[in-house]
């Protein structure tokens, strides 16, 4: 029995012990240190359920690993039928929620994955079936500091006792001292996290997959290694982001916890409006493929998102100058993909004859920013920052970006344009003003958050030409099942509801199945085509 044949097995004993095994020892999450900088939980009770694993055998996957159990040794097959009867016997506890968490040492990330133990004895036992099964020959253990660990394999990769079994694993390079280091340290922990505000609501509120963080963990992806003593510090506050699989949609929450030197802090700067004045939404047509839109205090914003790198980096990309744009932008703007338009196109390095023998059609989204402003100060700025470039029409002003587009801006009634469509920027300037617009919108009523965004995702609302290219020109291959699976689904929507709190949902159409098979069956069909590469199959390509 081969690495692979072994993995397969091992899910579909995972996926049994799932359907029926049950535990009330939770002293495994008690483990979890104070000074942890994430954890991510995952129920495999709910997600066994929502993925239909009663129906097992609808998995090409599951098949094959009970084909290979059908055909095991005699003693791995017999421990299988004694799961299978009396599932309480199985020794680790895969029923109850699944803790992965982890954080830096010596600037290497170290993770470990825990869970409950049902029983130590039968976890033993069944581990030695295993072993004896796969590598025909028998394995032993050693006790040590009220844990047990596999005999002459190097600890602490794998260890555990009669509450819990552990996994620890570090990045590309960890020494292994760090690793002991990091297990003395977990065992002798006097110090939970479960007594942290934060993470104790984030128990209370979990669904099917739920991922806690700290400050400290956002640091990982800064380039700023000595933050400003001005900013914020993060490190202490936490975030909490819930996943849920639904019938037709997966949902997330995301909960900001600030610690309460942060919270003063930011109740003195509020970074998100109530709500969004929506008067210069009738410069946008109703028509929308995406649109984005905020209602934020922009100084209070670049304060609090600073340390981020998402303001002042781009800021400073373009020599823009932050106190203008601050004093000149009322902080209310919308972005949208109303309609696209198709070009020819060719590269010089592929030209060797007649031009129309290398040209090719793009799709070029037509799309509009706009947003409210107290004066033109910025608007004026922003012009100037391009010199010779900007090209002036009287009442806009255009920029060529290359052979097929310019970007067209303009300023009136307090309000910052932009967009590259001639035509839009043309009727801004005059103040012509549709009577069906962007507020006749379903989507307009998102503006009573102070921030949300959507996505049509039915590729079957788009032109076909716009479907086709999208499809053609995608940066991995679309095989037939890729796009049976896209066609499912619907829209992507994301909302501000408060100043600590953000919700969404990815909308799939009605099907027979829910949201979690459909994604597991496109998983599972997607192994069983690269497995076998002479069923490759290409859509549209």
């Amino acid at each position: 029995m081969n690495m692979k044949k072994i993995l397969n097995f091992i899910l579909l004993a995972l996926i049994m012990f799932q359907l029926l095994s049950c535990s009330n020892n939770k002293d495994y999450v008690e483990m979890i240190p104070a000074d942890i900088d994430f954890v991510i939980q995952i129920n495999p009770k709910s997600i066994a359920k929502k993925g239909n694993f009663e129906n097992i055998e609808q998995y090409n996957l599951a098949k094959l690993a009970l084909t290979e159990i059908n055909n095991a040794d005699p003693a791995l097959k017999e421990m299988i039928s004694l799961i299978k009867k009396s599932p309480t016997d199985a020794g680790v506890d895969i029923i109850s929620p699944i803790y992965i968490f982890g954080k830096k040492l010596n600037n290497k990330l170290i993770v470990t994955l825990a869970m409950n133990m049902n029983d130590k004895s039968e976890f033993e036992a069944q581990l030695k079936t295993i072993y004896k099964s796969v590598y025909k020959q028998d394995i032993s253990f050693v006790d040590e500091n009220n844990y047990t660990f596999i005999k002459g394999n190097k600890k602490p990769y794998l260890a555990w006792n009669k509450k819990q079994f552990m996994f620890i694993a570090g990045e590309y390079g960890t020494p292994t001292s760090d690793l002991n280091s990091f297990f003395e340290d977990l065992i002798k922990n006097e110090n939970s996290l479960i007594d942290n505000i934060s993470f104790a609501d984030f128990l209370k509120n979990t669904q099917d997959v739920n991922i806690w963080y700290t400050g400290n963990f956002t640091k990982y992806f800064s380039n700023k290694t000595n933050p400003s003593e001005n900013n914020l510090d993060f490190s202490k506050s936490a975030w909490a982001t819930y996943l849920s699989f639904n019938d037709d949609n997966i949902s997330f929450t995301q909960k900001f916890h600030p610690d309460p030197a942060t919270k003063i802090e930011l109740e003195k700067r509020p970074m998100w409006k109530s709500k969004i004045n929506t008067d210069f939404y009738k410069y946008f047509p109703e028509r929308s493929y995406a649109n984005i839109s905020i209602g934020a205090y922009p100084a209070n914003t670049r304060y609090i998102l600073n340390n981020k790198n998402i303001i002042s980096d781009f800021l400073n990309e373009y020599t823009i100058d932050y106190t203008i744009l601050e004093n000149s932008f009322e902080g209310e703007a919308l972005f949208s993909i109303y309609d696209f338009e198709s070009a020819k196109s060719f590269s010089v390095n592929d030209y060797f004859g007649k031009k129309e023998t290398f040209e090719k059609t793009i799709i070029i989204p037509q799309f509009i920013l706009a947003g409210r402003m107290k004066n033109k100060d910025f608007y004026n700025h922003f012009i100037s920052n391009f010199g010779k470039g900007i090209v002036s029409h009287g009442n806009y002003h255009s920029l060529k970006i290359n052979t097929n587009q310019s970007i067209y801006f303009s300023f009136n009634n307090n309000i910052m344009f932009v967009t590259n469509n001639q035509i839009q920027v043309n009727n801004f300037a005059l103040n012509r003003v549709s009577k069906n617009n962007f507020i006749q919108s379903p989507f307009s009523s998102g503006a009573k958050n102070s921030m949300f965004a959507n996505v049509n995702l039915n590729l079957e609302d788009y032109p076909n030409d716009v479907k086709n290219y999208f499809i053609k020109n995608s940066p991995i291959p679309i095989t037939n099942e890729m796009e049976k699976f896209i066609s499912q689904f619907s829209k992507i929507e994301f909302k501000v509801t408060d100043e600590y709190t953000k919700t969404g949902n990815l909308q799939l159409k009605k099907s027979d199945v829910n949201s979690l098979e459909t994604i597991l069956l496109f998983l599972d069909q997607t192994y069983s085509v690269y497995s076998n590469p002479g069923i490759l199959s290409n859509g549209s390509n």
